[in-house]
């Protein structure tokens, strides 16, 4: 918890040091050092050895892969899906992730990408799901015209099938001649025959 004295602030001011926000830490000057920096210190004063160092800005580097500094505040930022476009929630700032400068509209972007590859080969792929089930749920739903059924003059859609099913009176209907079509074995051979066609006619 941090208390608040007014000497001490008005010390610090005169003393030109800096709190951060974000790892309460106190430098001289206006920004909070970067983890390398600190790192860098730590290693000096002996409390880190050459490998640890090492390891520590591996780590650092994998953390900070997919997050960026605000320009503004410094504050640390993550993208988890969007556009390169990001606005610092502590201070508003707008800022392009990918460079990590300070952008008032979208202008930056017609020399900086706007969207990673992988963020839009995402999106396409969720595109084309959200496609496929769109085609699977069009080639559920009847197609073309209504269709009355000769025998209790109900309407059924017309799809691509040969016969329609009556949903009312659950005769099947030849869709060429319209009429029912009730053994079987007449209904294989009756698409087409010649007295579908002539019925048809």
């Amino acid at each position: 918890m941090l208390t608040y004295s007014s000497k001490k602030r008005y010390q610090a001011f005169l003393d030109d040091v800096h709190t951060c926000m974000i790892c309460l830490n106190q430098t001289k000057g206006k920004q909070c050092l970067t983890p390398e920096q600190k790192l860098q210190r730590r290693k000096a004063s002996g409390r880190m050895t050459e490998k640890e160092v090492a390891q520590e800005l591996l780590n650092i580097k994998e953390l900070y892969k997919d997050v960026r500094l605000c320009p503004n505040c410094r504050i640390a930022i993550a993208k988890s899906e969007g556009c390169n476009k990001m606005v610092c929630g502590n201070c508003g700032q707008f800022f392009c992730f990918r460079c990590g400068k300070a952008i008032a509209g979208y202008d930056h972007f017609r020399n900086c990408r706007l969207f990673e590859a992988r963020d839009t080969a995402e999106w396409e792929r969720e595109m084309d799901q959200l496609q496929f089930g769109n085609q699977m749920r069009n080639m559920l739903k009847p197609l073309g015209a209504v269709v009355r059924c000769p025998r209790c003059r109900e309407k059924t859609f017309k799809d691509d099938e040969k016969f329609v099913f009556c949903w009312a009176c659950r005769a099947s209907i030849c869709t060429l001649c319209k009429q029912t079509v009730e053994d079987k074995r007449l209904k294989r051979g009756h698409w087409g025959s010649p007295d579908c066609v002539r019925l048809a006619e």
